[in-house]
């Protein structure tokens, strides 16, 4: 699934679409769900990033 995603942010737009169906449809799903996750991930880093400025004493950092 990750190679599908990595495939999927470094291909053009035309290269995706002459891809078989089955495989455009992964390769499309996986990166998706790679988006997904990264912007999630970077969404609560700064969320908690945001916390610890306040003083909040919550969240702590490496």
């Amino acid at each position: 699934m990750i190679a599908l995603a990595k495939e999927g942010r470094n291909e053009t737009a035309t290269k995706l679409d002459r891809l078989p169906y089955e495989k455009k449809i992964a390769t499309l799903l996986a990166t998706v769900r790679w988006l997904e996750f990264s912007a999630t991930d970077d969404a609560l880093f700064r969320a908690c990033r945001g916390l610890a400025r306040l003083g909040a004493g919550v969240v702590q950092f490496m």
